[in-house]
């Protein structure tokens, strides 16, 4: 028998209407298009309280968007997200968290473009770091045109709101997620990840902190926000009104180097036509905005002219890692680097995990190698910051103490 919602449902899917013509269409043919897009509440009465219109809503949102792969979050409902998928129809498919609270994390890909190896959960052993919302993690290899590359995809659901309490599991789950990528299988793989960070990237919404995500901000030699512009510009993707003119930004898509030649210039953006083209798109689809950017292929030449190591003439090596008492910090010139890419020497900062800095030094022209001391450090894990005096953006190394 088919229920009326069923029947409603139906006629919501398949009939266009003023809204579905007025969604923007964010992407491109030539590019790979990604997105981060927090449902509220998907199919549960803890959002919008009319799942039908809700979920007519994001099928028309996904497929005029263009965007190619999206990382969602709080879907609370596996059967509405099933019917998503089934009303998104070929070459949609989805994976969703199995490890999880109510407030599910997932994707929504093109499969034609998107072609999965492994989806897994990561980090489940700090699950209370993540609200018990583990990251999940999907290896894929994208193509675009003829070109195909194997991007590590993972999107997160940060623990909400403003206190000290939740400060500090956002704190704690970032500094776990870089040393997943850092220390990991992912050390030298092209990496996006995406989600609700549920904070900002200048200061924190814990009033009168720094931004949890400080020390990803820091090693600006390996990951990069492309939603900081988003940030800079206060352009917010959580709703504190109908139109979204007021709240914060915190939805992001961070990339490791490996990508940062691909991000098209000036293609991250926040969806906020949908403002306007649902009607009462806040009450009934989502207090969250999309959020997006561009990877064209081919922007540069090769992945490899933007290794970790070599980006400023020079390569940097530390050792022994981990260390106990002292840490050695070697410089040598690079390929096509002289004797000038060290110009009047090399500045040397330690951070610890939370992004404060701990040590400086300074490296002169002559001194291809510096020894830190560590004893005062207590045990953990540090990222070395090496910037020399060309006005490069410089290098970081992660390494461990122990104790």
């Amino acid at each position: 028998m088919v229920t009326f919602a069923a029947a409603l449902l139906a006629v919501l899917l398949c009939v266009p209407d003023a809204a579905a013509r007025q969604i923007p269409t964010v992407g491109t043919d030539q590019t790979f298009d990604v997105a981060t897009w927090n449902i509220e509440w998907f199919g549960f009465t803890g959002g919008p309280t009319n799942d039908e219109l809700q979920i007519a809503h994001v099928v028309d949102v996904m497929r005029n968007a263009g965007i190619d792969l999206w990382a969602v979050q709080e879907i609370a409902d596996q059967s509405d997200f099933d019917r998503l998928l089934d009303s998104l129809g070929t070459p949609f498919e989805g994976h969703l968290a199995t490890e999880s609270s109510q407030q599910r994390i997932g994707f929504i890909y093109n499969s034609d473009i998107v072609k999965p190896r492994s989806v897994r959960h990561i980090l489940t052993s700090f699950d209370a770091d993540f609200a018990t919302r583990p990251p999940l993690q999907l290896e894929a290899d994208v193509t675009i045109a003829d070109s195909t590359k194997r991007i590590t995809f993972i999107t997160v659901h940060m623990k909400c709101c403003g206190d000290a309490s939740d400060y500090e599991k956002r704190l704690a789950a970032a500094g776990r997620l870089k040393n997943h990528i850092d220390f990991g299988a992912l050390f030298d793989d092209p990496v996006i990840v995406l989600g609700d960070f549920n904070d900002e990237l200048d200061r924190s919404i814990a009033g009168g902190r720094d931004t949890p995500y400080r020390a990803f901000l820091n090693d600006a030699s390996a990951y990069r926000f492309a939603t900081k512009p988003l940030d800079e510009g206060n352009l917010s993707t959580y709703c504190s009104n109908s139109t979204c003119s007021f709240g914060s930004t915190l939805d992001h898509i961070l990339v490791t180097n490996e990508l940062f030649a691909d991000i098209e210039s000036g293609s991250t953006g926040r969806m906020d036509a949908l403002t306007g083209a649902i009607p009462g798109y806040v009450s009934n689809t989502s207090d969250h905005l999309p959020v997006y950017t561009r990877i064209r292929y081919g922007i540069s030449t090769d992945i490899e002219s933007h290794p970790l190591v070599q980006r400023n003439g020079f390569r940097v090596e530390v050792f022994p890692n981990p260390a106990v008492d002292e840490l050695v910090v070697r410089l040598t010139a690079g390929e096509h680097c002289t004797a000038d890419c060290y110009g009047a020497g090399a500045r040397v900062v330690v951070y610890d995990a939370t992004g404060r800095q701990v040590l400086t030094a300074h490296m002169g022209i002559a001194d291809h190698e510096l020894k830190l001391p560590l004893a005062t450090l207590p045990a953990g894990t540090y990222f070395l910051h090496v910037t020399g005096s060309l006005g490069d953006e410089g290098t970081t190394r992660p390494f461990v103490v122990r104790r």
